[in-house]
């Protein structure tokens, strides 16, 4: 069914819960190191990083050191940086793709996950773009996040779709004038392919 707002031009794609995924309970693992705080305190620790204020290490090391949890770094950082992609989702990008809708991955990410995603996980050959938060220098759902990915694009924005699995960034990405929907994890890609249906993207 189509939704009635014309022609998208690109399509934009958060990775984590939409095109990747951590191996296993993260916050179970976390927990089972550090105890029920520890998942919390990371987070907090990894926003500089997200927004490429400073690496990622740095932050993760003085949470832990102030947890008295140092020892656990190298297994921690192993844990949260590798993920696995979904082989099914990558498909569907480069359907859409080969069908001519340009596709730039939108995805907040620290410089070491980015790192591994460029290098070891093929996002560079599935995207037309890359749009990392640590490279913009501005995280989700920061308006100017997607304000800076339109202007690259040279698109306005009501010509975007934009799918993420946070509802938070979608609002955001609407309020900026992006057609936005948020997917949920469990419908893998076949949830992605209902959306694009929506909006009359081929694939």
């Amino acid at each position: 069914m189509s939704n009635g707002t014309g022609s998208i031009a690109a399509v934009l794609w958060d990775a984590d819960g939409v095109l990747q995924h951590h191996r296993g309970d993260w916050v179970a693992k976390m927990r089972a190191i550090g105890g029920d705080h520890l998942p919390e305190a990371l987070w907090n620790a990894e926003g500089p990083s997200l927004r490429g204020d400073e690496p990622f290490t740095d932050g993760i090391r003085r949470a832990l050191a102030k947890l008295q949890l140092s020892p656990h770094f190298t297994a921690i950082v192993d844990t949260w940086t590798h993920v696995d992609v979904d082989p099914a989702a990558f498909a569907l990008v480069d359907r859409v793709r080969a069908a001519g809708t340009l596709c730039a991955l939108a995805s907040n990410q620290h410089d070491e996950r980015r790192r591994h995603m460029v290098e070891n996980m093929g996002y560079a050959e599935h995207f037309d773009r890359l749009y990392f938060s640590s490279d913009l220098r501005v995280a989700k759902p920061e308006p100017r996040f997607f304000e800076t990915i339109a202007t690259d694009l040279d698109l306005p924005a009501g010509d975007l779709l934009f799918i993420d699995d946070l509802e938070m960034n979608v609002q955001a990405a609407r309020e900026v004038g992006l057609h936005a929907v948020r997917h949920d994890p469990n419908d893998g890609a076949e949830g992605l392919q209902r959306i694009l249906r929506q909006f009359d993207v081929p694939s």
